[in-house]
């Protein structure tokens, strides 16, 4: 694990969490995402650990899922969410051969995040990434004979 800064800049916070600047300030309004600190009138930061907590509280609301049967992950201050296009640019499956492989508990299920959006923990798509590799052929340090025909 890497070591994070305890603050986190707009353009650090808009990574993580996949939201444009714009909602976070409406979700602000409506008390439902963390407030920044103002270091000066024209630097706001967000505490990290605030951030972490927020995505942990939507992450324990999703449905379990079966893939990798750990249930809820503890997320850690460098965990991001990613969006369906980041989404499809690390696996080479449709939205929808997803959702299928969601439903069967064959792929980490996605994490709502508001009414109309959706994450994925980027953490959990490497790893099942990770466990389709196929396993690594053996290496040969000496070179085979061939019988001459």
């Amino acid at each position: 694990m890497t070591e994070t800064h305890p603050y986190l800049d707009a353009h650090q916070l808009r990574k993580r969490v996949v939201f444009a600047l714009a909602h976070i300030y409406r979700l602000q309004a409506e008390g439902l995402f963390p407030l920044p600190y103002h270091f000066s009138h024209a630097r706001r930061m967000w505490c990290t650990n605030d951030i972490t907590a927020w995505m942990q509280k939507h992450l324990d609301a999703r449905k379990p899922s079966s893939w990798n049967d750990a249930g809820h992950p503890t997320l850690a201050n460098d965990d991001i969410f990613i969006c369906r296009r980041s989404l499809k640019k690390l696996v080479p499956y449709t939205i929808d051969h997803l959702a299928k492989l969601e439903n069967d508990g064959l792929f980490p299920r996605r994490i709502s995040i508001g009414p109309k959006r959706v994450v994925w923990l980027e953490r959990e798509v490497l790893q099942w990434l990770e466990s389709k590799k196929p396993p690594t052929a053996p290496k040969f340090d000496q070179q085979v004979p061939l019988s001459p025909l």
